[in-house]
């Protein structure tokens, strides 16, 4: 299957929206949620919940965020914490510019984190700001202390998956597209709005 970096750097960006979750979206978050693991200081965390975001010329989503950073970043924004795919084609200019047409060949996105699981609590966290602030908290100030978070690989998860609408997202032709994965094992959604608690169980519904 590769690494999670191959595979984000291999995201086409000259096809549709469905195609790209067929051929590519599918294969990262199945990575993702049975290969990986956030591991910050001794604690690892599994994905519970991800958001897929992803802008070139074939595919207009104005929702993304737009960034110059390479594939396989985590990148800190205003809505929560991204994996980043490639948005090197993007200048400077570009990223700072409130609207920008693309040309064929530029392209930039992320996977939103929205909920993880503290396996040494088994506690979910829910929400992609309360999972920004969990994961950048309570790192020393000194300057021999490093930021040590990163995403684990070689794990052999059997975690099922299930694909929803996007929360909260309203952009256009792809407000309606399923972009948000989620575990479908997972039996626990205390702390989730009521709306997408229920979306989640129909669409597990659905599966069976």
């Amino acid at each position: 299957m590769g690494t999670l970096e191959g595979l984000l750097k291999k995201v086409k960006s000259n096809v549709d929206v469905d195609t790209l979750l067929k051929e590519d979206f599918s294969v990262i978050a199945n990575h993702l949620f049975n290969k990986c693991r956030i591991v910050k200081d001794s604690t690892e965390y599994e994905f519970v919940e991800i958001e897929f975001y992803y802008r070139s010329k074939d595919i207009d989503d104005t929702s993304v965020h737009k960034h110059n950073l390479p594939a396989g970043k985590f990148r800190v924004h205003y809505s929560g914490l991204d994996i980043t795919f490639d948005g090197t084609s993007l200048s400077d200019d570009e990223v700072e510019k409130k609207i920008i047409n693309l040309e064929k060949g530029k392209h930039y996105g992320g996977i939103l984190i929205r909920s993880i699981k503290n396996l040494n609590t088994n506690k979910i966290i829910n929400g992609p700001l309360r999972v920004q602030t969990n994961l950048l908290s309570g790192f020393d100030i000194e300057e021999t202390h490093k930021l040590n978070l990163y995403i684990k690989e070689g794990y052999n998860n059997n975690i099922s998956l299930a694909w929803t609408t996007r929360q909260g997202v309203n952009s256009g032709n792809y407000e309606n597209c399923k972009l948000c994965c989620f575990n479908s094992n997972n039996n626990d959604w205390n702390g989730y709005d009521q709306k997408v608690k229920d979306r989640f169980i129909a669409e597990i519904e659905e599966k069976q």
